[in-house]
């Protein structure tokens, strides 16, 4: 499963990618559950140039300052990979 990243305005920011596959809504769900708490939503999920599903997360909040923008998007991939690995 890959995950990209991205900023408020859609810039990507970094694409983690993990050995299970997007197979289902639930799996998709618990990667949007997981991301709210850090101010990220699931934008879509979508096919890259191989055809393989990525899901993307978009942050939410435009209004961070950098500093806490960089801390949520730390504490976003350790939850992610809590809960991945």
């Amino acid at each position: 499963m890959k995950i990209q990243i991205e900023d408020y305005f859609g810039n990507d920011v970094l694409t983690l990618e993990y050995n299970q596959l997007i197979s289902n809504t639930e799996l998709v769900d618990k990667v949007e559950t997981t991301s709210l708490e850090f101010g990220y939503c699931v934008a879509d999920v979508d096919s890259d140039e191989n055809n393989n599903e990525f899901i993307r997360l978009q942050n939410n909040c435009v209004d961070l300052s950098e500093e806490q923008e960089k801390q949520d998007l730390v504490n976003l991939i350790s939850k992610l990979n809590n809960v991945f690995l």
